[in-house]
């Protein structure tokens, strides 16, 4: 027993020297990656300096006089992230509490197969239909001499996130307890009335990933009738 005991804690010796191993691996490895960034990109921020870099509108890199500006390229991105949200947040939203709460049993089980298919898809197919069907609509429907804008990427994009943001949305409203919805049934209230009211407000908190508190520091009230 006392050497069956002793060849137990080599063992978890053994294997806890290698997990520190590895850990000390990977961070080893981020910092000389963080390292490699910063002494590449010294000459930029002695030079250039940060608030230029971020505010700076030109890109020309490779210029006698480099003039290196992110402004346009920050801009864009928060547009097209932004307008992708604005589409697809309340689309998702809509088609959870479809699933959750109006769709028959077997439409949902065909539905969430569907929107789990759509999340393994790559972000490089999403861009290539985007470009080749997406921008060909807009210039031949708009004519338009190129398809090419922030609304087409947003657009892209919102589909590409639309799909967790239904199973999140879905996985939020699902957690809610069922004395909830009895509840509420038993007191007469319609199915919408329900979901507004207390369904929505007791799924916030899981959608969106934090814990509300009001200016009084006591959790909000769920029931609101």
């Amino acid at each position: 027993m006392t050497a069956l005991k002793h060849k137990s804690c080599k063992t978890d010796a053994g294997l806890g020297l290698i997990f520190f191993l590895t850990a000390l691996f990977c961070v080893l490895l981020l910092a000389s990656l963080l390292l490699f960034l910063l002494l590449e990109s010294w000459p930029v921020w002695t030079k250039v300096g940060v608030w230029k870099f971020i505010s700076g509108q030109t890109w020309l890199p490779l210029s006698v006089s480099p003039q290196v500006g992110v402004a346009p390229m920050l801009v864009s991105t928060i547009w097209v992230s932004g307008g992708a949200l604005l589409l697809a947040a309340p689309l998702g939203f809509a088609c959870a509490v479809f699933m959750v709460e109006f769709a028959p049993r077997l439409l949902a089980a065909v539905i969430r197969p569907v929107l789990n298919l759509l999340t393994g898809i790559p972000s490089v197919v999403y861009g290539f239909l985007g470009a080749s069907i997406l921008v060909n609509f807009f210039e031949v429907s708009f004519d338009l001499p190129s398809g090419e804008s922030l609304f087409a990427a947003s657009v892209v994009l919102a589909i590409m996130v639309l799909p967790f943001i239904t199973a999140n949305s879905e996985a939020a409203l699902r957690s809610i307890p069922a004395e909830y919805r009895h509840t509420s049934l038993a007191l007469g209230v319609s199915r919408p009335y329900y979901v507004v009211k207390v369904l929505c407000p007791a799924a916030r908190r899981g959608m969106m990933l934090r814990w509300y508190w009001p200016l009084d520091g006591q959790p909000e009230k769920l029931w609101r009738f």
